[in-house]
């Protein structure tokens, strides 16, 4: 990922805890206004701390925090 800036940021205040999802286009991908989450990349950050990326990482984080994602 690099030095990219993500598509889209997604933030969540849950039970104190401050949750980013945020969403890089796949390397090759263009026009990233068309391309749906599913075929981005999400990275997930928690209070400032890394703490997962790719989808399944998500939709683990996501459920256990009640946060409805894409499909």
């Amino acid at each position: 990922m690099g030095i990219e800036k993500p598509h889209r940021i997604d933030p969540f205040l849950v039970n104190g805890q401050y949750i980013e999802a945020m969403y890089f286009a796949r390397s090759g991908a263009r026009g990233t206004d068309s391309v749906p989450d599913r075929k981005m990349a999400p990275v997930i950050v928690i209070d400032g701390a890394l703490v997962g990326w790719g989808w399944n990482q998500w939709d683990s984080i996501a459920g256990a925090n009640r946060i409805e994602v894409s499909r």
